[in-house]
């Protein structure tokens, strides 16, 4: 038997000069499948040092997605990207040879690759929106199970793992090794696996003499979830309570930016490109801004980040500038929730925000409730599926509710109209069966054979029908229990400084309509804007009343006193902003604080907010993204912090003296209005809501009609509902109870 040393020394000649190749990972299995033989005892030093020599050989034993999906990052929106990379583990041979997306999942005999799909329930929710049950198995996948259950041996099946690297995951996996379940194992993880997570698994595998069946390692850098071709999240409900809760620790808000750091950057992993990174100046999204930055520029400085983002540039003049080369670049604009408020409080009135705020979709889907009355069939509770392959809902998804009930009532006749057309081409085939003519049978027939052709499309039609029926009967049924649409209006009014204080204490009473969360939520909207009302119409607000009403509705006021709270200290700080030596102890820890509560700069709230006074009635997120996009002098009547000029930048491919300040557009590109960057993702920290997934698309929608071609794409570390973010908004005041329970 040859030493251990001989063996290592003998292996890593064979890869030292070998090339790296593009689709087989070198790991750490492959090295320890040629070192210990099934009676070799595995010595932990002699594993330490075969780890050392590989690791001074640079030897690479992780590959990311984007390194494998070749194609031009812009061509393909992020959701196709990572379906791409996800359909691509369910290849066994990738190794051996290229393929076509979707098209090699069989081996050289042409069999399928049959196969088990082994997720923790983060990955399973990544998958979940990706691909359907079928998909799956046209991929040969015959069975999913979920890492945590208990699984029995199954030994002749290959099995594909897609987890996150915790240290659970890791011991669960180790596990599985030493329980040898199945034929071989395919490691895939949605980030970047530790070391020492690398280490346990190859420790597992020798000891149960398996190293061999250990095909394949990979980070996969997927670690959000594509919701629709521009929509994601990184799923990390719980940043804005760590960030914004005073009694949050130091070390729970930098484990929580770099749990957000690490979320955002499989995105960029898997979006192709390296974008130039723009945020608000203080606070959380300036801090996961510079650490993004820095953990992008380490990646592209490491031999598997060599050439990543590379691209030709068309169309942009000069490919030689350094302007033009930046400008062909998407921007990461990263806001925290705190920039904008009344979006994620506000009551929705267009289809996909209702549904998400009132019947709480998740993951694309939604769960409809039957009637208390309804028996059979009709008393379950019915889940649909809600992307794009539905053809009324990509069409009317961004429609105001009334056009949404008006087109389901449209499509319903249309589908009578077909049926009729059917039943008629039947009845005139039957009557003229007797007929000698036999021109008039063929033709009889030839309309009979079209008719039955149309069956089945006809029916999908009709299921598309009465599932957007059930659901826009539902919605209706709470926007008349809860009255909605009069919250709708109201804060509508509010927003645009004309709001109706009459109407709303009479909504927040205990004889108005709506639950709990729909008075807080009114009631903080009225707080926000009528602070801000420079033209006095509203008056002053009576914060009396609004409580009185609230608690004479059986609300708990803590969210309302969060919100409260924070504008008052901020106009504490902006009497003490000149600086105040002798300013007590007691001063001293308020405004600090404050600085913690706020999450950024104190007066942010209020900067923004004053835009939604501004009569645009654009989002203030929306107005930002636009003025990043244009990449040009914030003219003199810019909104606060919607001025290009108070966002800070981050560029990792740029150099030391390029890191300061973004490239200006050329004078004729300002003149003509033509410069400036042309695609944007928009990165929510603490929360997104489809209301400003909205006002972005309305926004590509204007920069098209404009005869200028903008991809603008959001992102937030979770989706959260109005009744949501009141909760949490509640969690962080005190309130100690949630304000989401129906009235």
């Amino acid at each position: 038997m040859l030493s251990i040393y001989k063996r290592i020394v003998l292996l890593l000649r064979m890869y030292r000069n070998a090339p790296l190749l593009h689709y087989v990972p070198v790991t750490v299995f492959a090295v320890l499948s040629g070192l210990f033989s099934p009676f070799f005892v595995l010595n932990l030093n002699d594993f330490r040092l075969a780890q050392n020599l590989i690791e001074s050989s640079k030897i690479e034993r992780i590959l990311t997605s984007s390194h494998y999906i070749k194609m031009d990052a812009m061509q393909l929106d992020l959701r196709d990207r990572q379906k791409r990379a996800v359909v691509r583990m369910f290849d066994l041979f990738v190794e051996e040879q290229e393929s076509s997306f979707g098209n090699n999942q069989q081996n050289e005999a042409g069999d399928i690759q049959y196969k088990i799909l082994i997720l923790d329930k983060f990955a399973f929710d990544v998958i979940a929106p990706l691909l359907r049950v079928n998909e799956l198995r046209q991929h040969g996948i015959t069975l999913t199970l979920l890492l945590e259950s208990e699984r029995e041996q199954i030994p002749d099946v290959p099995a594909v793992y897609f987890v996150q690297p915790t240290a659970k995951n890791i011991q669960k996996i180790s596990q599985d090794l030493g329980k040898k379940l199945y034929e071989s194992y395919h490691l895939h993880f949605t980030r970047e696996l530790p070391r020492s997570g690398l280490e346990e698994l190859a420790t597992a595998s020798v000891k149960a003499g398996i190293s061999s069946r250990v095909k394949r390692v990979f980070d996969q850098n997927l670690d959000f979830v594509s919701l629709e071709k521009d929509v994601f999240s990184i799923m990390r409900p719980d940043a804005f309570k760590k960030l914004n809760d005073p009694k949050s620790r130091g070390d729970d808000i930098e484990k929580c930016i770099a749990d957000v750091t690490n979320g955002l950057f499989a995105t960029v992993m898997t979006m192709g490109q390296v974008p130039i990174i723009r945020c608000p100046k203080g606070g959380a999204a300036e801090m996961v801004g510079r650490e993004l930055e820095s953990k992008l520029r380490d990646y592209l400085g490491s031999k598997n980040g060599s050439g990543f983002g590379q691209m030709p540039l068309i169309g942009l003049g000069n490919a030689n500038s350094a302007a033009s080369q930046q400008l062909a670049r998407p921007i990461l604009a990263i806001f925290d929730r705190n920039y904008d408020f009344t979006a994620s409080l506000q009551h929705a009135w267009h289809y996909e925000p209702l549904v998400h705020d009132v019947l709480h979709m998740k993951l694309n889907r939604v769960d409809v409730k039957p009637d208390k009355n309804a028996v059979g069939a009709d008393a379950k509770t019915k889940s649909y599926a809600l992307d794009d392959s539905d053809d009324f809902w990509r069409k009317y998804k961004d429609a105001q509710f009334p056009k949404v009930a008006e087109s389901v009532e449209v499509e319903l006749a249309e589908y009578k109209r077909a049926i009729a057309e059917v039943n008629a081409a039947s009845a005139s085939a039957t009557n003229s069966a007797g007929d000698d003519a036999d021109d008039q049978t063929g033709a009889s027939t030839a309309k009979l054979t079209k008719a039955v052709e149309s069956l089945p499309k006809l029916q999908e039609h009709k299921k598309l029908i009465d599932k957007h029926t059930n659901i826009a009967t539902a919605l209706l049924k709470e926007i008349k229990h809860r009255g909605l649409d009069e919250y709708f209006s109201i804060e509508e009014d509010f927003c645009n400084g004309k709001g109706d204080w009459k109407a709303a204490l009479s909504l927040l009473g205990a004889t108005g309509r709506g639950s709990a969360s729909d008075k807080i939520r009114l009631a903080l909207i009225m707080l926000l804007t009528s602070q801000l009302n420079s033209s006095g119409n509203m008056g002053k607000i009576d914060d009396e009343a609004i409580e009185g009403a609230l608690r004479a509705s059986g609300c708990e006021c803590g969210a309302y006193n969060y919100v409260k709270k924070m504008l008052s200290l901020n106009q504490q700080l902006q009497q003490n902003k000149g600086g105040n030596t002798n300013s007590n102890r007691s001063q001293a820890d308020i405004l600090d604080w404050a600085d913690r509560l706020y999450g950024q700069s104190v007066d942010l709230i209020t900067k923004t907010a004053k835009h939604l006074l501004s009569g645009e009635r654009q989002l203030p997120l929306a107005a930002a993204v636009e003025a990043l996009l244009a990449n040009q002098p914030s003219s003199s009547d810019a909104v606060g912090d919607n001025a290009v000029e108070t966002f800070a930048y981050f560029d990792a491919k740029a150099s030391a003296s390029q890191r300061a300040s973004p490239p200006p557009a050329s004078q004729s590109q300002q003149d003509e209005g033509t410069g400036g960057y042309s695609s944007a993702v928009a990165f929510v920290l603490g929360g997104g809501c489809y209301a400003e997934v909205l006002a972005l698309r309305e926004l590509a929608q204007r920069e098209r009609t404009n005869g200028r071609a903008k991809s603008v794409c959001y992102g937030a570390t979770d989706m959260c509902g109005g009744d949501d973010f009141v909760t949490e908004l509640g969690q962080i005041g005190g309130s100690g109870a949630s304000a989401a329970g129906a009235k």
